[in-house]
């Protein structure tokens, strides 16, 4: 029985050791990840940004109303094409500067925050470090770097989800906000 123990006690401390290494390496490559991030924000602010968007008056009927339209169209325009939730999880962080920004409290307020809203946010130096985020997340939140063949199915299923929510939340007599950044954001 000692000898057991004393096995049993190597494996435990091996185990420690072992444990010991990957923390630290989970650290340093933490570290680089972060090294690397600032290195490509700080490079992306150096590219030019020549190309700009033009303002377009969008009618707005309100806030939350442009995410859950925007919900809606994103779960319409995927069951024709699943590559849509793709660009709609990249174009999210968007659509939320621009219903925080843009007002349509006057025709006057949206011309002139929208052009704001253009000059601060949808530029080419504010897009690029957005859209890193958001391929980020994506890659995260799906298994598109391990198996891109799921994608489909992955961007119908989450669909799907979101789908079934309203019904059940319609059913309830209450619809939930959060179910559009869930699915969407």
């Amino acid at each position: 029985k000692a000898a057991l123990l004393l096995k049993g006690a190597e494996y435990i401390q091996q185990l420690k050791d072992d444990r010991s290494v990957l923390t630290d390496e989970i650290a340093q490559l933490r570290a680089t990840v972060d090294t690397l991030t600032a290195d490509i924000t700080q490079s992306q602010t150096l590219l030019a940004s020549n190309n700009r968007i033009t303002a377009e008056a969008v009618h707005q009927t309100g806030r939350s109303e442009v995410e859950r339209m925007y919900s809606q169209h994103v779960s319409s325009c995927t069951m024709h094409n699943w590559k849509y939730w793709v660009f709609s999880k990249l174009m999210h962080p968007l659509l939320l500067s621009y219903d925080k920004t843009v007002s349509t409290s006057s025709y006057g307020d949206l011309v002139r925050t929208s052009g704001s809203w253009l000059d601060q946010h949808a530029a080419q130096t504010q897009l690029r470090p957005m859209v890193m985020q958001s391929l980020k997340e994506l890659c995260i939140s799906t298994e598109i770097l391990s198996e891109p063949h799921k994608m489909p199915q992955e961007a119908l299923n989450a669909i799907s989800e979101y789908n079934q929510k309203i019904k059940e939340s319609r059913n309830a007599g209450s619809q939930d906000s959060s179910l559009d950044s869930e699915h969407f954001g």
